[in-house]
């Protein structure tokens, strides 16, 4: 079962494929695959204006949403569309995936659909904050779909996350999603003068009702990118310490490769 959310853009990413500090697109930023992506409003005066509009698309072996698969272990297709207010923050997003679990009446949901409002932004030069609302919308699914509270803060290297919902699943009860993480730009001097390469890593905890027949999870993430121009290559591992009530194999240790296009 999932989720997953955002952000629009949408990765701290996964969603997409892992992105700095904070990030306004769900996916990409959790996703590494995905963390429904994510970029901070720009802070730095350029000569040349900054398009409003921004946008990825991203091929990645397996959606994993918080440490559980939610294409059945199953390659995924996946983009998003932002529309951000250069001057304030303040964006909309619009954020798709193929998915592949049973719904709450013995269907399957096949289509992710996540719309998402919210604004980002620095504050100074090393703190940054994601503050967004998401809907998770299942298009050909019956009683999954569910909103939720999403915000990200940033700090240097280091990441937090802390999510709600009061119809967490579609369930009338509450579930709440924690994480912790950092953010690393490694330095070329360290590999062979490659530019561009990031390591991140996060550990979440899930805190889920049981009176809806879940049961809390701990997830954990390891990711190491490399951007070249527009493309972002991504290698990440996830892993629960297997406490969900999802299948073993969907909640288990995964490796991800993803490739994700900015534009």
């Amino acid at each position: 079962m999932k989720k997953f959310i955002v952000i629009l853009l949408l990765s701290l990413s996964l969603c997409p494929i892992a992105q700095a500090d904070v990030y306004p697109n769900k996916k990409t930023a959790e996703k590494l695959t995905q963390e429904k992506p994510n970029n901070l409003a720009s802070t730095t005066s350029t000569d040349e204006a900054e398009s409003p509009i921004s946008g990825n698309f991203d091929i990645t072996s397996n959606y994993v949403w918080r440490g559980v698969s939610l294409s059945n272990n199953l390659p995924a297709f996946q983009g998003g569309l932002t529309y951000t207010f250069l001057t304030t923050g303040i964006y909309l997003n619009m954020w798709g995936s193929n998915v592949n679990f049973p719904d709450a009446e013995d269907g399957t949901a096949t289509v992710e659909i996540d719309t998402v409002g919210g604004i980002a932004n620095k504050i100074g030069e090393h703190f940054g904050y994601d503050i967004s609302i998401a809907r998770y919308n299942y298009p050909k699914a019956s009683g999954v779909n569910y909103n939720e509270l999403l915000t990200k803060w940033s700090y240097y290297f280091l990441t937090a996350e802390l999510d709600y919902s009061n119809n967490v699943f579609n369930t009338d009860k509450s579930g709440t999603y924690y994480n912790i993480g950092f953010n690393y730009g490694i330095p070329p001097k360290y590999i062979f003068n490659f530019n561009d390469v990031n390591v991140k890593g996060s550990i979440g905890h899930f805190s889920l009702p049981r009176s809806a027949d879940l049961r809390s999870y701990n997830d954990y993430s390891l990711q190491i990118n490399k951007t070249i121009g527009i493309y972002n290559l991504a290698l990440q591992w996830t892993g629960t310490n297997g406490r969900s009530v999802d299948d073993p194999a969907l909640r288990g240790n995964h490796l991800l490769g993803t490739v994700t296009v900015n534009f």
